[in-house]
């Protein structure tokens, strides 16, 4: 009996693990792009969930390398053979510094991105293949009006996950903007388990541009002591300034439509989320949009920069890929001054010419909507938590 029972369980880890397995009809649609119509009443999806290794192929497991913009096995050390497109479509990439854990969904790091419709039914299927841990998802934005036992917090709405079962997530998708999911127990959002949770309105404010991106921002540190970790923030890590030398057009903040705010960079704080345009008018070329913490960089000995980068390229421009070090941002003056939008203070120092938009500037342009005020509030009380001094 011993033996049957052992070799029952490498026979459940040897289908668990096969190419692709999370793909296979039974388990019911992987939550792929159109997976949701517009006029479905319900949307019916499913996500696995399992620990990969970053920089390794699928099936062969096998170590590979990047250069030149493809990728090779480790023992290939003359870069004769590179991997075809299709496996580098299955390998994990990350930022292609060694091979590092991390939690897949869907065999994506990180998950995809969900794309459904105002007031749909959402039905999703969460299946927990990582061996030991448990693990719940928290619908980020969601207002789970009547529903939550889907709101996905751990031993309060619900049980977790626990290793090889399934869950079933049911809740009404609302309200419409930009927002994401995310794991809510322990560290598994940093480790990759969060995707897009992006709801279409049922009416059109705005127009629809002509290409559209999702833009997740996590931290990723190859340094991964308990001191490390420990000085992250709760919801999401530390304030970011995005900017881009075409400019932005605000177009929702945080799940709101708002009227057309045109500025230099905006500043996202832990947990929000903007949908912004980007007017493709400038000379045909290569353009970084660049991501970077607000921190007092002159406080830190020795300074640390963190930044993201990614490349905004035009069509008909050469692949050569512009060097951090000979970008320059865009000059500020006080005839043409940066516009800042979504400051936590008023204002920056006068030399740097760049004005300050705060959020409670921005007006809604959803005349159909109708809030509900809060009655009987007898003091509204602000409380600055990131930055010392007053208000």
């Amino acid at each position: 009996m011993a033996w049957l029972k052992i070799l029952l369980s490498l026979l459940f880890v040897k289908h668990c693990t096969s190419q692709n397995w999370w793909q296979s009809p039974e388990n019911g649609p992987t939550c792929k792009p159109g997976t949701c119509g517009e006029n479905d009443e319900t949307c019916e999806c499913s996500l696995t969930i399992e620990h990969r290794l970053t920089m390794m192929t699928a099936n062969p497991p096998s170590l590979v390398r990047p250069k030149h913009g493809r990728l090779y096995l480790y023992n290939d050390t003359s870069f004769s053979f590179p991997l075809s497109d299709k496996e580098m479509s299955e390998v994990l990439t990350a930022d292609g510094y060694g091979s590092r854990l991390v939690i897949a969904v869907n065999g994506k790091f990180p998950g995809p991105t969900i794309k459904e419709y105002e007031d749909q039914t959402m039905i999703i299927h969460v299946r927990n293949l990582m061996h030991t841990d448990s693990t719940t998802i928290h619908w980020h934005g969601m207002h789970q009006k009547g529903t939550p036992r889907s709101d996905g917090v751990a031993f309060i709405s619900q049980n977790p996950i626990l290793p090889g079962l399934t869950f079933t997530y049911r809740f009404s998708a609302q309200p419409h903007g930009s927002s994401f999911y995310h794991a809510h127990i322990g560290d598994q959002r940093s480790m990759g388990l969060y995707g897009g949770l992006i709801i279409y309105p049922k009416y059109k404010f705005f127009s629809q541009p002509q290409v559209g991106f999702t833009v997740l921002l996590q931290d990723w540190n190859h340094d991964d002591e308990p001191e490390t970790l420990y000085r992250r923030m709760l919801n999401g890590h530390r304030e970011l300034n995005i900017r881009a030398s075409d400019g932005f057009e605000i177009v929702r903040g945080t799940g709101n439509n708002s009227r057309d705010l045109i500025v230099e960079s905006f500043i996202i704080h832990p947990g929000e989320r903007y949908d912004f345009t980007i007017n493709a008018n400038q000379t045909r070329g290569t353009y970084l949009l660049v991501t970077e913490s607000i921190e007092d960089l002159s406080k830190k000995n020795p300074p640390e920069y963190h930044a993201a980068e990614a490349i905004n390229q035009y069509e008909g421009t050469t692949t050569t890929y512009p060097n951090k070090d000979s970008t320059e941002q865009n000059h500020c003056t006080s005839q043409t001054p940066c516009v800042t939008f979504n400051c936590p203070y008023l204002y920056y120092p006068t030399t740097n010419y760049r004005p300050c938009l705060t959020f409670d500037i921005a007006n809604s342009n959803e005349s159909l909507s109708k809030f509900k005020e809060v009655e009987n509030v007898d003091e509204t009380l602000f409380f600055n938590f990131a930055f010392p001094g007053v208000p």
